[in-house]
């Protein structure tokens, strides 16, 4: 999430490839990616971006429109749902539903 809304923001960002991050983040078009556990590498997309003002504004416009585009309240939560079904399908859990709760706190007028 941190990354979306970095980009959102107009930042470029580096992150990793690995655990999601390629999901949100577009190599060389809104941010970079260094290899997973490399901080080498990692440290030279920082460096990349540091020294390149101009590259780090056209990366961090580019990830605001991409971010808009890709990463709405709509379609985020379509994308959540998708996961959570695709989840009960694979471990066979049957769909259930609660009975609402009772507010935590109640007041009672004297």
């Amino acid at each position: 999430m941190v990354f979306i809304e970095a980009a959102a923001a107009g930042l470029a960002v580096v992150g990793a490839r690995g655990q999601g991050v390629p999901d949100v983040v577009e190599h060389g078009a809104g941010g970079l990616l260094a290899d997973y556990g490399d901080a080498a590498d990692f440290a030279r997309s920082i460096e990349a971006l540091l020294e390149d003002p101009d590259r780090r504004q056209t990366m961090g416009a580019t990830g605001a429109r991409l971010a808009l585009e890709r990463h709405d309240l709509g379609s985020e939560g379509a994308r959540f749902c998708r996961l959570i079904e695709a989840v009960v399908a694979e471990h066979g859990i049957a769909p259930t539903r609660r009975p609402p709760r009772p507010p935590a706190t109640i007041f009672i007028d004297r």
